[in-house]
């Protein structure tokens, strides 16, 4: 058994998430649900094999081992059933080092790419620092309190033609999979409808799935690499970074069953000279795939708890806030509306600013994931119970919900 209601200390280690780097007033004392790293101690064999590296005190070039190939084969098999091979995976830094690698492998400076926002802002970010131009294909947000988003893809087909008939075809689409803010996790049928858009106009789908381990058990999950349709003309980018909070020691992969795609990508990846693992991350990571199953698979119940609790909460306020409903990732997706109408906020930033200097909780605001996010907020849920019921104790009082 693991405990992941341990509070551990972060204070003092340069932690984004937690440490205040300007030692500005008024910003000591804020419990942050809102960066996308988890409060959890990391995996014991995780520490274990960083601390045997740090014993040989020499941290000269390395070379990747095949056997952590292999354990990162074994974890696909084992949790997944998913057969891949050597040929198919390409180790990256990270995944948005390999997103930018791929935007330039198969893309021209002007070409146009796909987004579908709400997303991870990054997404437009990648795409404007590599002087490509974001075509975007929004979600559809629930008819209902309470339902998840959806994908629409008569509307992708819309913006896909509009953009061809502008003269900037779109070459390369950006999916998220499981979504990040939303946490959908996308069906089969989806999917099916992604690779037949894809087929329809020649794009190939940088699938970023770094959230795919972290999936409700009850939810199934399916890769861009489990369709075949869908897979040929697919680079999946991930690694264990998410599933086990190791942002810390960036080291991630990409995958593709199309020989040709490997190939042209694999030079990418040599072009920006990285072929030489981190010593640290690649012990960290070797350890993670070999012996995380059980702590993921506890991971996965304390989230489970987690949600319930935040969705409990929450419609006892008054108004009562709704919380889609979780499927993957360990992020929240909130919808503040009701809570906007009622108060005096000009906006949903200006509700999470409110939030954080004065009810000393800090959330990430909607607004930032582009179209559709506005009134929504994102809570951070991969924190120790009593953290999260403190959070949400201290925006009770600030905002006098409860009656």
């Amino acid at each position: 058994m693991y405990d992941f209601n341990a509070r551990i200390d972060r204070s003092g280690v340069h932690s984004l998430k937690w440490d205040n780097p300007h030692n500005t007033p008024g910003q000591e004392n804020i419990l942050p649900l809102w960066v996308a790293d988890m409060d959890f101690e990391a995996l014991p064999e995780i520490q274990q094999a960083l601390l045997d590296r740090l014993r040989k005190p020499i941290f000269g070039y390395m070379r990747f081992p095949p056997a952590y190939f292999d354990s990162i084969l074994d974890w696909h098999k084992t949790r997944y059933h998913r057969s891949l091979t050597r040929e198919m995976l390409i180790p990256i830094p990270s995944v948005l080092h390999g997103l930018s690698m791929a935007l330039r492998a198969f893309s021209n400076p002007g070409d146009a790419v796909l987004v579908q926002p709400p997303v991870y802002t990054p997404f437009f970010r990648v795409v404007t620092l590599n002087q490509r131009v974001v075509v975007e294909a929004p979600l559809k947000e629930p008819e209902n309190p309470g339902q998840a988003w959806r994908f629409d893809p008569e509307q992708t087909r819309a913006r896909l033609r509009a953009s061809h008939e502008a003269g900037a075809p779109v070459k390369l689409w950006l999916f998220c999979s499981p979504q990040n803010p939303t946490g959908r996790v996308w069906t089969k049928k989806e999917l099916e409808s992604v690779a037949q858009i894809a087929q329809e106009f020649d794009l190939l789908v940088l699938s970023d799935e770094i959230h795919a381990d972290l999936v409700n058990p009850l939810v199934n999950f399916t890769s861009a690499l489990d369709l075949p349709s869908l897979a040929e003309r697919s680079l999946v980018v991930t690694g264990p970074n998410k599933t086990f909070n190791m942002a810390g020691l960036a080291i991630a992969h990409a995958f593709t069953r199309n020989p040709e795609l490997a190939l042209k990508f694999r030079r990418a990846v040599e072009a920006d000279f990285y072929n030489e693992p981190h010593v640290l991350s690649i012990e960290a990571a070797w350890a993670a795939y070999r012996h995380g199953h059980q702590w993921l698979n506890e991971l996965l119940e304390h989230l489970k708890g987690n949600f319930d609790v935040l969705r409990e909460r929450l419609a006892a306020w008054n108004p009562p806030l709704t919380v889609c409903p979780w499927e993957g990732t360990y992020l929240a997706w909130v919808d503040a509306r009701p809570l906007l109408a009622q108060r005096a906020y000009r906006d949903v930033a200006h509700l999470t600013e409110s939030w954080e200097v004065s009810g000393r909780v800090k959330i990430t605001a909607g607004s930032i994931y582009c179209t559709g996010g506005e009134g929504w907020l994102r809570f951070n849920l991969a924190c120790p119970r009593p953290l999260l019921e403190q959070a949400l104790d201290r925006i009770e009082r600030w905002e006098k919900l409860t009656t």
